[in-house]
């Protein structure tokens, strides 16, 4: 979509009185940059959104700062989807930047983004410093035993999914220690974790 049929959308449905009262707001098109940021822009139009979704939209660098900025000074939008966006390491580090600033939303799904060694250790930090946060999903970020001792430092938050992240037995020691730091933590998902009945006598 271009920047032009964003804005005669907007004016559209604007112009016949629509108004958006659906508590679910799915996006499915992949804008440029200007486009993204102008009609993200029009924050009465998210004033009844509660939920939003930006899976699959290749959402990234400039493109994520608009939303993450548009999270940090929307406070009624309390449950939000990142997944499959491709991130890079600039993407991560901006996440982690976003998660240190505890917003104020319930859920965060950041799922199918792989997480690279050298993003592991300030993202690890982040999660264990954001409290504002109840639901965290971090399924399927690679996150290897490698880097988990960087990845998987505490949690504040109360439901964690960790689900086809190949943590293997070698990764169950650090969890077992993440998990013991994290007195909120009421649910954990390691579905498919590699994790076999050896690694799981440990927790």
């Amino acid at each position: 979509l271009s920047s032009k049929e964003i804005d005669r959308i907007y004016v559209g449905l604007v112009e016949k009185g629509y108004k958006i009262l659906n508590t679910n707001y799915h996006w499915y098109y992949v804008l440029n940059e200007n486009a993204f940021r102008k009609y993200i822009s029009f924050k009465n139009t998210l004033k009844n959104i509660k939920n939003i979704s930006f899976t699959h939209c290749n959402i990234t660098n400039d493109n994520l700062k608009v939303v993450l900025d548009l999270l940090q000074s929307v406070t009624h939008i309390k449950k939000v989807n990142l997944t499959d966006n491709h991130f890079n390491s600039n993407d991560f580090q901006q996440i982690s930047n976003f998660l240190m600033k505890n917003p104020q939303i319930d859920e965060l799904n950041i799922s199918h983004n792989k997480l690279e060694m050298n993003d592991a250790a300030l993202f690890g930090k982040a999660v264990s410093l954001c409290s504002s946060i109840k639901v965290l999903d971090i399924s399927s970020l690679e996150i290897v035993a490698d880097i988990a001792p960087s990845a998987l430092q505490k949690f504040l938050v109360e439901e964690v999914n960790l689900e086809d992240n190949p943590l293997e037995d070698i990764g169950t020691m650090m969890l077992v220690q993440c998990i013991m730091r994290s007195p909120k933590l009421t649910k954990l998902n390691l579905t498919n974790t590699m994790i076999t009945s050896m690694g799981f006598s440990q927790i």
